[in-house]
């Protein structure tokens, strides 16, 4: 099937960092099938998430700025 995946970046309004949000798209045709685009849509963000998380403590490792790796707030 299509995949649409994205994310948006922003900073917080109220504290000193970034927001990261992501999001899955996929059409589900059936109820029949929801469940199973439900799982792969996890799948797809949970992997997009842990390559990212990667990449930026990557980034964040090369800095010369003691700035604290990344953590996540939704788990």
């Amino acid at each position: 099937g299509c995949w649409l995946v994205s994310m948006a970046i922003r900073p917080s309004g109220t504290e000193p960092k970034i927001k990261f949000y992501l999001f899955t798209e996929s059409p589900c045709r059936s109820r029949k099938e929801l469940s199973d685009v439900k799982r792969r849509a996890e799948s797809a963000t949970h992997n997009l998430r842990v390559g990212l998380e990667t990449w930026i403590n990557l980034q964040l490792s090369d800095s010369p700025n003691d700035l604290a790796p990344l953590t996540n707030e939704a788990d």
